[in-house]
């Protein structure tokens, strides 16, 4: 007939959907202290995926009651699960595990205080995370019962009411063996011997533990004070030696012989004085004991021999001082000289050397095989010489020379020897020539003599109005003028003469 239908599709409402999630705590609380049950109502349509947001889970597993520790979810809220039905979640936390220590002491090579030497044990429980600690009345006491030969000691590791006990622990005590311990004794005699006769230190050890007092038996101190050396007599010990002091350290026990009074020449022995000096020779003596006396006991000197005048020395206190003075040696001949003191109760003496004047032919010679000078004239010639020869000490040496004329005005003259000696010639001037010496090497300052390897010069006395060189004159004088200054001090010499 003509006639339109109509037919409608009507999409439906989406119901809605609520979801309820219940969180529980078992054996402790929330982190932020609570206990109570947390609810989450998750909302949405039909056909939603409903998900918890981080924010929705409740933070839990730091306050666990007492006893338990951190557990965990019985199934593990996340905010990737899909939420289709109530859910509860429940965090329990886990109950502590108990701990137990055992800790153990041991003794060794004694006893505990208390005298039993049997291992001791204390066993320490809590839950786990507890800090285990020994309390002060069991750690025992020890150290005071060593067993023989040994003393307090110490502990491995020493046990404390602060250290954690994390393990079983073992914690050993250790008396120590006592120090053995030794003193040397030694005795010593001077001036004299041992009653046996020897006098080689005599030594004593005594030997023990630590603790132990050790002392001298009677037999251990050697007898003394019947044998001293010359000069002495019997003395005594600096500390006496006894069987009851105790020996503590390495002692030395000397035992002296007192000396019989003597005196000795403490200072100037042995001194060199050069002839002619001025300064005066000073020796000090000294008394053996009472040195306060030795001034006043002084009676006299005497000098090889020779008992000595008031007026050749001085004395003076401090021990004695002894001044020999300086006028009276230079009046000795050279070489050695003793000077004997006497006193009231004893006598000393000292040497002294007279050496002669620095840089003269006693003072440098040097003995030699050979001798050799030479003859010169200035002003003219001659044919012969007169000299003499002679060794040191001014005594003629005779012995030939071998002459070798040069020129008219030089000759050459030598000398061999069977062994060494220190020689010199003297010239006997010839009739119208004064003479020098020209000497060379240690010999150039000696102008009294010709020394080896030296030269005879003859030169001519000038005349009244002679036209020689006044210069060469006034120098024969002045030469003239030293050898005259010069002082020979031996004897006087004996001629011999070679031409």
């Amino acid at each position: 007939n003509g006639s339109t239908t109509t037919y409608t599709y009507t999409y439906a409402k989406k119901n809605s959907i609520s979801q309820t999630v219940t969180f529980k705590v078992v054996n402790g609380s929330w982190d932020e202290g609570t206990t109570e049950d947390k609810t989450v109502t998750l909302s949405g349509l039909e056909g939603d995926t409903l998900k918890l947001a981080a924010n929705q889970i409740p933070a839990v597993g730091s306050k666990p009651a007492d006893t338990y520790k951190a557990g965990g979810w019985d199934a593990t809220p996340g905010t990737e699960t899909e939420i289709t039905g109530n859910t509860t979640y429940t965090y329990t936390y886990a109950a502590k595990d108990s701990i137990s220590r055992t800790v153990t002491f041991k003794v060794v090579n004694g006893s505990w205080n208390d005298g039993t030497t049997e291992d001791k044990t204390v066993t320490l429980s809590g839950l786990e995370g507890d800090t285990l600690k020994l309390a002060e009345n069991q750690i025992p006491a020890v150290g005071s019962k060593p067993a023989d030969t040994y003393k307090a000691g110490g502990w491995d590791a020493t046990p404390g009411t602060e250290a954690e006990i994390t393990g079983n622990t073992t914690y050993t005590y250790t008396y120590a063996a006592k120090d053995s311990i030794s003193r040397t004794v030694t005795f010593k005699v001077v001036n004299g011997s041992w009653n046996d006769g020897t006098t080689e230190d005599k030594t004593v050890t005594l030997s023990g533990l630590e603790g132990d007092t050790l002392k001298l038996a009677e037999n251990q101190i050697p007898a003394v004070g019947s044998k001293p050396a010359d000069t002495y007599k019997a003395g005594g010990w600096d500390a006496t030696p006894s069987t009851e002091a105790e020996i503590t350290g390495n002692p030395i026990y000397t035992y002296t012989y007192e000396a019989v009074i003597s005196y000795t020449t403490i200072s100037g022995d042995g001194q060199k004085y050069r002839i002619n000096s001025n300064g005066d020779l000073i020796f000090t003596i000294k008394r053996s004991i009472n040195d306060d006396l030795t001034f006043g006991s002084f009676l006299r000197s005497a000098l090889d021999g020779q008992i000595l005048g008031t007026g050749d020395y001085e004395t003076a206190q401090g021990s004695l001082i002894f001044t020999l003075k300086a006028s009276k040696v230079n009046t000795l001949a050279l070489g050695t000289h003793t000077l004997t003191f006497t006193f009231s109760d004893g006598t000393a003496s000292a040497a002294f050397i007279v050496k002669p004047v620095a840089g003269s032919f006693e003072d440098v010679a040097v003995p030699s095989d050979s001798f050799t000078f030479k003859k010169v004239w200035e002003g003219g010639n001659e044919s012969s010489i007169d000299f003499t020869l002679y060794k040191l000490g001014d005594t003629v040496y005779h012995h030939g020379f071998d002459k070798r004329i040069i020129s008219k005005t030089e000759w050459q003259y030598n000398a061999w020897f069977s062994s060494p000696v220190a020689c010199y010639v003297i010239e006997e001037p010839v009739a119208g020539y004064k003479t020098r010496y020209e000497n060379v090497g240690i010999y150039a300052g000696i102008t009294d003599r010709c020394c080896d390897g030296g030269t005879i010069v003859n030169y001519r006395v000038p005349k009244t109005g002679d036209d020689a060189d006044l210069s060469l004159w006034l120098g024969c004088v002045l030469a003239g003028l030293t050898i005259i200054s010069i002082t020979v001090y031996a004897g006087k010499r004996k001629k011999a003469h070679c031409k």
